[in-house]
């Protein structure tokens, strides 16, 4: 016996408001990772800031590639959370 699943046409506006919903969640997401960009860039002063710039730097930009290239295979948010944990590892923002 072969049962099927019953498939609505979504409406237009259904359709309209996924869109949206999408489009809401991709700006959030790209907020989020310019924040976690910045506060992974905003090193102050001190004797380790030097090493850390240049390794977020580098985590930073290859973070960004993977976004703009379409590699970002578990999604911006994924990526965000990754320089974040890397952050935190690193004692956060104080050198």
């Amino acid at each position: 016996m072969h049962l099927s699943i019953p498939h609505s046409t979504p409406t237009p506006e259904a359709l309209a408001h996924a869109e949206h919903e999408r489009t809401r969640v991709q700006r959030d997401d790209l907020r989020d990772l310019l924040k976690a960009v910045r506060d992974a860039l905003d090193i102050p002063p001190g004797n380790r800031r030097p090493a850390l710039l240049d390794s977020r730097a580098l985590l930073v930009l290859g973070t960004l590639n993977d976004v703009l290239n379409d590699r970002a295979c578990l999604g911006i948010a994924w990526e965000t959370e990754i320089i974040r944990q890397k952050v935190r590892e690193d004692g956060g923002g104080h050198a």
